[in-house]
């Protein structure tokens, strides 16, 4: 289940449902270069920060072992918020995570599922939730 956890993450940095959040600097805040002043709009920019090349080195190959326990605490624990974080985080997490791997392990457990689509062709829509243009067409096998 850890495994799967990690796949499931880097699955998410990849090809995250959600681009972007905005929140509300509550005071000043002092940031490299500029200070954000209370007030202020900031636009995070989720499904950029999972191609940081500082902290998701070959940003764009399939490394679930960038999830492990141990390299998780390598990295700062908001270089990737994935259901955001702090006071506005989603209260689904951990709905959303217990289901995705619930389905996961009933699926793979019965099926073996082939995909015909390769990761490089898929092309987004950026909507309020990200949408792929294209099918991802994948085929199941009974094991």
């Amino acid at each position: 289940m850890t495994y799967l956890n990690q796949v499931i993450l880097e699955s998410i940095r990849l090809h995250g449902s959600i681009s972007a959040i905005m929140r509300k600097a509550t005071k000043d805040t002092k940031l490299p270069g500029c200070t954000l002043p209370a007030g202020s709009r900031i636009v995070i920019a989720l499904q950029t920060m999972g191609y940081d090349k500082e902290h998701f080195p070959n940003p764009r190959q399939f490394l679930p072992e960038r999830f492990s326990p141990e390299k998780q605490k390598e990295r700062h624990n908001y270089s990737f918020l994935p259901f955001s974080a702090g006071p506005r985080n989603c209260i689904g997490k951990s709905y959303a995570m217990i289901m995705m791997k619930t389905v996961l392990v009933h699926i793979l457990r019965r099926l073996q599922v082939t995909s015909h689509t390769n990761l490089s062709d898929i092309k987004y829509e950026l909507k309020v939730v990200m949408h792929h243009k294209s099918p991802l067409l994948v085929t199941f096998h009974p094991r």
